[in-house]
Order: C-alpha cells, then structure tokens, then sequence
C-alpha cells in the first residue's frame, strides 16, 4: 500500500492495513474517532442507539489501529480522540507506515 497525498479518516485505516505500507515524503496520515455524518435526530431511543453503534465503532476502529500499529488501546484512544495528523517520517515512528519511499 502506497500513500501518496493524504490517507485521513476511514482511509488511514485503510492504508495502514496494507502487508507493506510506504508513503511518499510529503504525504500525510490523519487518524481520529469516528464521526456522525450530518445531524442526528430522532427519539431518545433511537439517538441513544446510534451513540451505543458509535462508541462500539469507536472501539473496532481503535482495535485495528492497535493491531497494525503495536501501539496500545489506550494510546490509541488518546491519539484519536481529536484529528491527529502525521507526516511521513512521523507515521512511521508511530508505526503507521513502514518506511518513506521517495520514487514509485
């Protein structure tokens, strides 16, 4: 799996489940929790449902990250709690990439 401009949100995700994963040197990775699109309307029940659907989300998304990463769930959770940006040589510290390429 190759990035070569920005894999942010479900696209990060993605990228870094790739068996090799190499980035471009300007290229970006951007992870965060998962987002509602639009608003969220409905009865109690039902927007309680949909929070329970995204906190387990939450966790799923959390799990690969971890997985892929060796990164722990708790640092994962931190780093996702706001949108996290990382460039190239950054995401491979984090172990979101496995090396910077600088040709295709």
């Amino acid at each position: 799996t190759i990035c070569t401009g920005t894999a942010a949100s479900m696209a990060a995700v993605l990228f870094l489940s790739g068996d090799r994963r190499d980035m471009l040197p300007h290229a970006k990775v951007m992870i965060h929790d998962p987002l509602i699109p639009g608003g969220v309307g409905g009865s109690a029940l039902n927007v309680d449902a949909i929070a329970k659907n995204l906190m387990q989300t939450r966790r799923t998304v959390a799990d690969i990250i971890s997985a892929h990463t060796g990164k722990s769930l708790e640092e994962v959770l931190d780093k996702t709690a706001s949108d996290s940006y990382f460039d190239a040589e950054e995401a491979v510290e984090w172990g979101l990439a496995d090396r910077v390429i600088h040709q295709l």
